[in-house]
């Protein structure tokens, strides 16, 4: 993630600046500007797990550069009882029984801006034959 840079000039009295600018007010018919616009970032903690049929797993989430630090959880496939559930405190609980190999992803997507979101790419979940698996990769 990178920061994006607006150019222009304004005629306006009222222009907002920041803390720390070169110059705060308007120094004549018209000025230039250049401003840094810090892009939404979000990223997830752990990214990988390993565990087992009912394991609980704590996610995560940080964003960076946004007054709103909140996040929505999902994930795919959507709360199914027969894989597990994720609440929106983050929190991952495996189903005790788990049948064949599955895949799911865990995605932390920022409620300041939706079009920014991290996620735990897969949960690999081994097929067994007739006994629970010993251990999970997510």
């Amino acid at each position: 993630a990178g920061n994006a840079y607006v150019a222009g000039y304004t005629e306006s009295a009222e222009f907002p600046s920041t803390a720390g600018a070169v110059q705060t007010k308007l120094g004549g018919t018209f000025d230039a500007f250049i401003a840094r616009v810090n892009e939404v970032a979000v990223s997830v903690s752990p990214p990988a797990v390993t565990g087992k049929p009912g394991m609980i797993q704590q996610f995560t989430a940080t964003v960076t550069n946004a007054k709103d630090t909140g996040v929505r959880w999902t994930l795919n496939p959507a709360d199914d009882q027969k894989i597990g559930s994720l609440n929106q405190a983050g929190i991952f609980t495996a189903s005790n029984s788990l049948l064949g190999t599955q895949s799911i992803i865990v995605t932390a997507t920022s409620t300041a801006d939706p079009g920014r979101s991290a996620a735990v790419l897969r949960c690999r979940i081994p097929r067994t034959s007739g006994h629970h698996p010993s251990h999970t990769s997510i």
